[in-house]
């Protein structure tokens, strides 16, 4: 009989001991990392996305557009989350004016994203964001344009990427280049 008491004085005390090593983590989760926990989430949950600024506009001495900037969209990929390849790449590939066999090469590369098209019209994003493919997105982008026809482009100046700009773009890059905005989302 005493042997089952003691096993049962055991018992008790393993689990007492157990149930104050809970209850004073759970103090110290609560009442001494609080604040850091706190902060460590809300910097989790939350992000700041940077927003390209446009480039400026180049007229001539009458102050008509040479070439401007306008709003465009870069469209990706993430590849492990497309459920079905094949058909998102039948789907995308004549919206995007590219051939079905790239977009199925950029959907199933061994990467956790892939460009499909960069500097895309506006309105081919939002046919693109209107299929509801999960695992594609899209990201604010500017493009290039130049109203007066591209002839001119090269003396003008273009834009490989955005803030790298060759030729007389480059000599008014100064007075050009637009900044880019960091803004909570």
């Amino acid at each position: 009989m005493r042997l089952i008491e003691r096993r049962i004085g055991l018992l008790f005390a393993g689990f007492l001991l157990a149930f104050l090593v809970v209850v004073c983590r759970a103090f110290w989760l609560q009442g001494v990392e609080a604040s850091q926990l706190s902060s460590q989430a809300l910097n989790q949950q939350t992000e700041t996305i940077a927003v390209p600024g446009l480039r400026g506009a180049i007229l001539d001495r009458n102050g008509t557009r040479l070439a401007s900037s306008e709003d465009a969209a870069t469209i990706y990929a993430t590849p492990y989350q497309v459920k079905n390849p094949p058909a998102a790449a039948a789907k995308l590939a004549p919206i995007l004016e590219e051939k079905k066999g790239k977009v199925l090469e950029a959907l199933t590369v061994e990467s956790g994203f892939s460009y499909l098209a960069k500097n895309v019209s506006l309105i081919t994003a939002a046919k693109v964001e209107k299929l509801n493919l999960e695992g594609i997105g899209q990201l604010p982008a500017s493009r290039r344009t130049y109203p007066q026809g591209e002839m001119a482009g090269q003396v003008i100046g273009s834009v490989l990427a955005p803030g790298v700009a060759i030729e007389a773009g480059a000599v008014l890059d100064g007075a050009v280049v637009g900044r880019d905005e960091r803004v909570p989302a």
